[in-house]
């Protein structure tokens, strides 16, 4: 949970939750699910990408996020440090150092 991946996805679903906006050096941002499959809409002619409203799915701003990992960093300084989400890594730091993190249980020369 504390890798690249995982701390990205947690801030995505911080930042939707909340509809977070933030500056960037291109322009003002505004979170969203592009990228999501099934958070989008069906688009385009047949229908396309999408399957929110097709399937009876969950919104994935409501989803819990846990996990493990080997390191013991807080998942906010985790997020700084992985650089991956450009202007908004302050903004759901509070929230993120209270998502607690299982310690990975296993064998440390694995």
């Amino acid at each position: 949970l504390g890798g690249n991946n995982g701390v990205t996805l947690l801030a995505g679903c911080i930042a939707n939750s909340k509809s977070l906006e933030w500056e960037t050096q291109t322009g003002r941002n505004s979170a969203n699910w592009y990228g999501c499959i099934t958070q989008l809409e069906p688009r385009g002619q047949h229908g396309g990408v999408g399957f929110k409203g097709r399937y009876n799915l969950s919104d994935a701003a409501n989803m819990a996020v846990s996990g493990w990992d080997i390191r013991p960093t807080k998942l906010g300084d985790a997020l700084y440090e992985s650089r991956v989400l450009d202007g908004i890594s302050d903004l759901p730091n509070l929230e993120m150092h209270c998502t607690k993190v299982v310690y990975w249980m296993g064998y440390p020369t694995y």
